[in-house]
């Protein structure tokens, strides 16, 4: 059975490049446009992964990211951002993304990101160790999943 994928990702070109990358690999793909669509999907689609843009209008990444944990859903989150953000607003937000994904992003570091999210969320949802903090390495980085106190 293939593992269902979310897409949140307000730029048509970038949602459909992922979706046909990640859809020759072993997930079921579904895909909205912003964060208040993907609320008003969430719990009819079930994903075991959410893959979220951090800049979108109306809720970005990390309300989207916060609304999901506060609402009780079991899935991988994984946050991408552009390299000049640097991560910094995660800091603003209530918890921590699984993985997070510097764009713009080749195949490998996306199909990593993915494998990783999922295998910490299968472990018990912690993907990059606890209490680590996200690495900007031009690439990708962990978090630790947890709820910022």
């Amino acid at each position: 059975m293939k593992r269902k994928l979310m897409i949140v990702e307000d730029e048509p070109v970038l949602a459909g490049t992922v979706a046909a990358l990640l859809g020759q690999e072993r997930y079921a793909i579904v895909t909205a446009a912003d964060g208040r669509q993907a609320t008003a999907m969430i719990a009819r689609e079930k994903p075991d992964i959410i893959l979220s843009d951090l800049v979108m209008p109306g809720m970005d990444g990390m309300q989207l990211l916060d609304w999901v944990r506060e609402k009780g859903y079991d899935c991988a989150f994984i946050l991408m951002t552009v390299k000049d953000s640097a991560f910094g607003p995660i800091s603003r937000g209530r918890h921590v993304p699984d993985f997070c994904l510097t764009k713009p992003f080749d195949r490998k570091s996306l199909l990593d990101a993915v494998t990783e999210a999922e295998a910490g969320k299968v472990a018990g949802g912690n993907a990059g160790g606890e209490g680590q903090g996200p690495e900007t390495n031009g690439k990708t980085g962990r978090s630790g999943r947890h709820e910022r106190k």
